[in-house]
């Protein structure tokens, strides 16, 4: 009976141990989002990413402006990526909300990261009737970050704070702050 608790303690302890290391590790997983004037900013932070090698990322982004009928959709990949194969996909549900799939890979085994961070690149949601203002909101789908490198396939990675939804108004007329910022 002792031998079995001195087991159990030694699992808890473990336990105890690994759990505060899987909690710092994720807090550096991030997606990052912020206005830029007409835009939305998105930025991929990803602890050890350089170390990693990751070579294919994968993100999807939620577009609520009241259905692909009134606005387009257009994203500006960073200039950093200008090597790598970058693509996006747009869907609608029924609910006329957009869900943008964003897709980059290398052709090579370096890193798509700098460091920990990857900036994606900017996402512009315009009204189709340019005469028109439109209220656009635009958020983070939880659990769509995902990574791979060549060597053992695919990760998720953990990210712990959901970033606030980006408001903002589209169109004719609208003026941007240039300070303003969400994420």
């Amino acid at each position: 009976m002792k031998r079995i608790r001195n087991i159990l303690y030694f699992i808890l302890a473990i336990l105890v141990l690994n759990v505060p290391l899987q909690a710092a590790a994720a807090e550096r997983d991030a997606v990052t989002l912020s206005q830029d004037g007409a835009s939305v900013s998105v930025m991929l932070d990803m602890s050890d990413a350089a170390a990693e090698n990751i070579t294919a990322v994968s993100v999807s982004l939620q577009i609520n402006a009241g259905g692909r009928d009134l606005v387009t959709t257009d994203f500006d990949f960073s200039q950093e990526l200008s090597a790598a194969e970058c693509g996006v996909h747009y869907s609608e549900g029924s609910d006329n909300i957009g869900k943008l799939d964003i897709y980059v890979v290398t052709g090579s085994e370096k890193s798509l990261f700098n460091g920990n961070r990857l900036n994606l690149g900017y996402l512009k949601v315009m009204p189709k009737d340019q005469s028109k203002v439109l209220p656009v909101t635009i958020s983070y789908c939880g659990g769509s970050f995902q990574t791979a490198n060549a060597a053992y396939g695919d990760k998720m990675p953990m990210v712990e704070r959901v970033p606030d939804p980006i408001s903002m108004q589209v169109g004719k007329g609208v003026i941007y702050d240039s300070t303003q910022e969400g994420g």
